[in-house]
């Protein structure tokens, strides 16, 4: 009595998945057209019929379950011959099955790969799966020359490009009419890229029987390229959903084109919202997650003096992927971008093209509802940050303000005349109209005379006396000169009052003296005063 959990290497309790799982791998091993050899093509013929039995059984459950009894009991003997043929040409018609299913579809949705539409999507899988044959190739066939490895290369590349286009076709074969109920999508889907399989299977066997290669690299050269083409199938099937969903829209709005030009306005609208929406579905390239996504890119520099380290991340991303990598990049971008006199200029043009492409792709963060709590310590860092530049950038600005009102004296071609300002202050303490006093006379004892302050006397609380020569406007400012020197000595009134028919009076001020480069000035508040 034959067991057919032997024959498919798997324990009784394996579940539905592992039993197909472990069969898609016996039928690329034990396929006949891997051998040329005509004793081992036979040989694997038998092979592959007992694993199509086996697998017959056991993928159903009713059959399975009665296969459990039947192999304890005795009467499992007398039916045996006949159960076998039976489950042997059910196997058999159901790869028929799949291949005629082939046929049709392609048949049908041939016209939509003619031209191949756009494919960018698979860009990432495809890319890896040409890296893995490559490596592969170079590594199994040293003997051969460059020409017959490119030519195998490209060859593989070809059935690659040959499963893209069968998927499509499938994709719009299911959006449009569904699988058949008798189809197994997981078998379809591995008949589309069994001549891959086979190319890369030929390899590996023969790297196991020169000793290139070990078992467990086979195995793993195996999942990874299974995942790859898995995906690209997937990808590849998403294009042709979304090709036939387009088109079922175009027929729906040209059905409608008679309609009022409200009706036609609204329809625009809808055809817009559901192609936005369709465009923005498909696996992210980053993840490969199956969610909407929208095509961005977002790059990353770090200036380290003489030399930068940049990062770029472009393609199909979804909207967590989106959101990551934006905080992610443009904060390692704002905190370590200025540091050399390139990336001090390319910074700038990074965050602000970080930005643009992070907005650009607001219409897919609908479809993820944990944003706020993706990239928060780089969320966290680049607001601290900010709010740093702009209270430090605030505070130099009020800082060069106060200077210039208080020390960019002007000359004196800056001069307005004294009566422009309308109000006069009201300060007893100020000067009034008097008598002129012509000479320099001495106030007190304590007060020196304009003429000996000099810039060696700043930050000394002096009180000076002289008779005003000039007086203006310059600027906020109201000067009172008492020489005709750059350098002599000025009084400054900074709020905002002046003092009518101030010249030729003689005033005092005590204050702090304070220079501008080497002119000494004291401040005018309410201290100025006439002298006696």
């Amino acid at each position: 009595m034959r067991n057919y959990y032997e024959i498919l290497g798997v324990d009784k309790k394996a579940t539905t998945e592992e039993i197909r799982s472990r069969y898609i791998f016996l039928v690329k091993v034990y396929h006949p057209d891997r051998f040329t050899d005509p004793d081992s093509k036979t040989r694997a013929e038998n092979d592959l019929k007992e694993i199509n039995l086996a697998y017959g059984v056991l993928s159903n459950q009713k059959k399975r379950q009665e296969y459990d009894n039947q192999i304890n009991s005795a009467e499992y003997n007398d039916v045996r011959e006949s159960t076998d043929q039976q489950e042997d040409e059910s196997a058999q018609e159901q790869f028929s099955l799949l291949i005629n299913y082939l046929q049709e579809v392609t048949e049908r949705w041939n016209h939509i790969i003619d031209p191949l539409p756009d494919i960018s999507s698979t860009k990432v899988p495809f890319d890896a799966l040409g890296q893995i044959v490559v490596g592969l190739v170079f590594m199994l066939l040293p003997d051969k020359s460059s020409s017959q490895k490119d030519g195998l290369i490209e060859e593989i590349a070809q059935d690659i490009t040959s499963v893209i286009s069968i998927n499509i076709m499938l994709g719009a074969e299911y959006e449009q009419n569904g699988y058949r109920p008798n189809i197994d999508p997981v078998l379809l889907q591995y008949f589309t890229f069994y001549h891959v399989n086979q190319h890369l299977q030929d390899l590996l066997t023969k790297g196991l029987l020169e000793h290139r290669i070990t078992e467990s690299f086979s195995t793993q050269f195996i999942k990874d390229v299974t995942n790859n083409i898995s995906l690209i199938c997937r990808l590849s099937e998403g294009i042709g959903r979304r090709i036939v969903k387009k088109q079922e829209q175009s027929n729906s709005t040209d059905k409608k084109a008679g309609f009022s030009e409200k009706s036609e306005q609204q329809e625009k609208q809808s055809t817009y919202e559901a192609e936005e929406k369709i465009d923005a579905t498909g696996y992210c390239q980053s993840c490969f997650a199956n969610a909407p996504t929208e095509k961005v890119s977002f790059s990353q520099n770090i200036g380290a003096i003489v030399v930068r380290f940049t990062k770029k991340v472009e393609g199909e991303l979804c909207a967590d992927c989106i959101e990551k990598n934006f905080w992610e990049m443009t904060g390692i971008t704002l905190l370590f971008g200025w540091f050399g006199i390139i990336s001090f200029i390319t910074t700038p043009f990074i965050l602000i093209e970080n930005l643009a492409n992070y907005l650009s792709a607001n219409r897919v963060r609908k479809y993820s509802s944990n944003l706020s709590s993706i990239a928060i310590g780089w969320k966290f860092i680049i607001a601290l940050t900010l709010i740093v530049i702009t209270y430090v950038g605030f505070s130099l600005g009020s800082s060069s303000t106060t200077k210039a009102r208080t020390q960019q004296l002007p000359t004196q071609t800056q001069v307005r005349n004294i009566t422009a300002p309308t109000r006069t202050p009201s300060p007893t303490k100020r000067p009034t109209q008097v008598s002129v006093v012509y000479k320099s006379p001495t106030p007190e004892n304590k007060c020196i005379l304009w003429s000996k302050v000099t810039s060696s006397d700043k930050g000394k609380k002096l009180c000076v006396y002289g008779t005003v020569r000039k007086a203006y406007w310059g600027e906020d400012i109201f000067f009172m000169t008492f020489g005709d020197g750059i350098n002599d000595f000025r009084m400054l009134v900074l709020n905002g009052y002046y003092y009518e028919d101030i010249q030729g009076k003689c005033v005092k001020v005590e204050g702090e003296v304070k220079t501008y480069q080497n002119l000494p000035y004291i401040e005018v508040n309410d201290n100025l005063l006439k002298c006696p």
